[in-house]
């Protein structure tokens, strides 16, 4: 009798053990569902099929961050910031984290100018107020001009929802290649962690294109040979997004920008607004390689904004 109790517990065991794998293996299975239909922005069934995989297993934080990404698309913000808190709660150490926690500051930074927006007065009707998803539509089927402003206005933006169709339109060979060239600098602007793959590929072929080799630290062109070679601006842009997402490979760029001649125009706020950014992104990546060359920023650059971006940079890496 007693060995009989011991086999049926031992089935009952078997039996929920096999269901519990059952249901992993089927949760995993909606991830990969979910995945499918987000690459084909089909972003609302996507977010039904992370959900489905959640039910099945509750501490999925993979599935969890997808969630997010999906309404952030569907500008369903409040729900955005419930999945990324729910990987916080769930796995606080986990390199998921972190990128939840960027996520989120950055979805409800978005969410406030939402909400904002909804609040201001209406203008007259000849006023026309244009919202990101305007600039999407224009993007997608507006004449080659409107393309190129409304890929300018998503980069100022930084609005996320726009990644997929910017990278589209840059891996377009047939496009018009000032609407690239204007995709590609705005797309840099929004920094967004799903596009660093195809930063370094496009880093990675300027270089190889360019004739440019990385010595010393020192961007070189090998046709000048020892001559400092200046990054013209798809470069820079590109390195400096690289930069913002903690790339190192950055760092030797964003020198060759500092040390290009400053421009004739006095105060020319491209100018400055460029280098200032190049000089924090150094000091975000820690590049203590560059602490003599920081210092000297510090003393005797030309502008003063970079002479105190450049102090700030260096309390940084101390």
């Amino acid at each position: 009798m007693r060995g009989e109790k011991i086999f049926v517990g031992w089935l009952l065991f078997l039996f929920l053990f096999n269901i519990n794998l059952i249901a992993q293996e089927t949760a995993i299975d909606y991830m990969n569902q979910g995945i499918k239909l987000y690459e084909e922005k089909s972003f609302s069934q996507a977010a039904k099929s992370f959900k489905k995989a959640i039910e099945l297993k509750p501490d999925y934080i993979e599935a969890y961050y997808n969630l997010g990404e999906s309404y952030w698309i569907l500008k369903r913000y409040e729900e955005a910031s419930d999945a990324f808190k729910k990987i916080l709660e769930l796995s606080p150490e986990s390199s998921f984290a972190k990128r939840a926690k960027d996520e989120l500051t950055e979805v409800q930074r978005i969410s406030r100018i939402s909400e904002e927006r909804k609040l201001t007065p209406q203008l007259p009707a000849t006023a026309e107020i244009l919202l990101p998803s305007d600039y999407l539509l224009d993007l997608q089927f507006g004449t080659p001009q409107r393309k190129v402003q409304a890929a300018q206005k998503l980069g100022e933006l930084k609005e996320k929802s726009a990644v997929p169709l910017l990278t589209k339109i840059i891996k377009d060979k047939l496009a018009d290649s000032n609407l690239r060239r204007t995709s590609l600098k705005n797309l840099a602007q929004i920094v967004s962690p799903e596009s660093a793959s195809l930063f370094r590929e496009i880093l990675e072929r300027e270089i190889q294109e360019k004739g440019l080799v990385i010595e010393n630290g020192m961007v070189i062109r090998k046709k000048m040979e020892g001559a400092i070679y200046p990054p013209i601006d798809d470069i820079f842009c590109i390195a400096l997004a690289l930069g913002k997402l903690g790339d190192k490979s950055a760092i030797p760029f964003l020198v060759a920008r500092l040390n290009e001649n400053y421009t004739s125009r006095p105060q020319d706020i491209k100018d400055i607004t460029e280098r200032v950014s190049a000089v924090e992104t150094l000091g975000l990546l820690g590049a203590k390689d560059e602490i003599d060359f920081l210092s000297y920023l510090a003393k005797r650059d030309k502008y003063s904004e970079v002479r105190e971006s450049a102090k700030h940079a260096l309390l940084l890496l101390q």
